[in-house]
């Protein structure tokens, strides 16, 4: 439980495990995708957090338009950040400019399941 008081949770000394998940221009190409995997994974350093991986899940239809886009490219990160850092993060990562979406959801304290390939069979069902 965070006590915003105290001096370890104030100055951030305490991370917590995030996963972010980007959607990017689908049009881009491999080229910029890797930059701006670069540019994320320099954006959450600069907020004093660090990268523990990223991937791509490549080009997807979303389930709404964003803006005239009707597909888009995912880009899949976990991260450790400070609680105080999150929404710094996204507000730098809003004026990069070269993003549809960010999303940030804390892990729980248990696994997060590894996304299945495109096409994989879920054994419950």
């Amino acid at each position: 439980m965070n006590c915003f008081k105290c001096p370890a949770h104030a100055r951030g000394y305490l991370r917590r495990t995030y996963t972010a998940l980007v959607i990017v221009d689908p049009q881009s190409p491999e080229e910029a995708l890797n930059q701006q995997q670069a540019q994320f994974a320099e954006l959450i350093q600069r907020h004093e957090g660090k990268v523990l991986e990223s991937f791509s899940l490549g080009r997807r239809r979303l389930s709404f338009r964003i803006g005239r886009f009707s597909e888009g490219t995912y880009l899949q990160f976990r991260v450790e950040l400070p609680p105080a850092q999150v929404a710094n993060v996204r507000k730098a990562a809003s004026l990069l400019g070269s993003q549809l979406r960010l999303l940030m959801v804390q892990e729980s304290l248990g696994q997060v399941p590894a996304p299945s390939p495109e096409g994989a069979v879920n054994a419950e069902e």
